[in-house]
């Protein structure tokens, strides 16, 4: 659940969200709130995979826990003084300049065009490349194994593998790539190395190891 701590909280409104959970029971909206995002989180955990924006119909219920966890902090007292306003203040303020920064960064990519390459640009960027070039092609990639939540898969074609100008497919050693390259005897063969720093793409054959 770190992606969904990181979008909807993060380390500045954690606190406050936690404060607002157990000061929940002592309102009966509050409670309404905190037991409508439990039982969504309940149903999210039961899929193989999670994305901040399944949990988007109680992002303002998350919020609001938040601003409620904010108020209580607010009123906390430390040795006969009021201690909570400088806690939740400062806590507001860190969750405001975070905000900030990151919507300065994301206006700043949307206005110079410039935006930060991952894997997936890579890779729709080589398959429109080949899809404008003459032929049939197929593309044999080297790497290491897609991590468990499979978000960064380079292999996966389309529905009629034989009827795709671009086929991908990962290089599973020597005897079942000859059947592979047999199989597809027709196509133009690529080949493309990935790791976690680098990426290598080129005519089959050309490619050598560093």
């Amino acid at each position: 659940y770190r992606w969904l701590w990181s979008f909807y909280l993060g380390p500045a409104l954690t606190l406050p969200f936690l404060a607002g959970l157990w000061g929940s029971r002592r309102q009966r909206w509050t409670l309404f709130a905190a037991g409508t995002f439990l039982l969504v989180a309940a149903a999210n955990a039961a899929t193989v995979a999670g994305f901040p924006h399944y949990y988007a119909p109680v992002a303002p219920l998350i919020l609001l826990l938040a601003v409620q966890g904010l108020r209580r902090l607010g009123t906390w007292r430390w040795r006969g003084r009021a201690r909570g306003r400088l806690l939740g203040g400062g806590l507001l303020a860190a969750a405001l300049a975070t905000f900030t920064v990151g919507a300065g960064v994301h206006a700043h990519y949307a206005t110079s065009g410039v935006h930060p390459k991952i894997w997936s640009q890579h890779r729709a960027e080589i398959a429109s490349r080949l899809e404008t070039m003459d032929g049939r092609h197929l593309v044999l990639v080297r790497g290491p194994p897609p991590s468990p939540d499979r978000n960064d898969e380079w292999v996966y074609n389309r529905a009629h593998i034989e009827g795709a100008k671009v086929v991908w497919a990962r290089e599973l050693g020597p005897e079942a790539d000859v059947r592979l390259l047999r199989h597809f005897r027709d196509r133009v063969l690529w080949s493309l190395r990935v790791d976690t720093r680098h990426m290598r793409f080129g005519p089959y054959g050309t490619l050598r190891d560093p």
